[in-house]
């Protein structure tokens, strides 16, 4: 693979990652109101973390995980 082709790549998954985000943050305002309805705190940081861990532990490359 050449440096054109792999930016090529990189440009489509940046796209991917964008419409995922996007779809991502839409979602946390879901559940943002709802919990404003609820009357339920809006931070939750023992469920934070242990989705922060959740998602290193899914990485194939263990190099990426923050911290290392």
């Amino acid at each position: 693979m050449n440096i054109q082709d792999a930016r090529k790549e990189i440009d489509n998954i940046d796209t991917q990652i964008v419409k995922l985000y996007e779809k991502r943050m839409n979602l946390a305002g879901v559940i943002g109101e709802e919990k404003i309805k609820q009357n339920l705190p809006i931070e939750d940081k023992s469920r934070e973390q242990q989705l922060i861990a959740q998602r290193c532990d899914q990485l194939e490359d263990k190099t990426l995980t923050p911290g290392l």
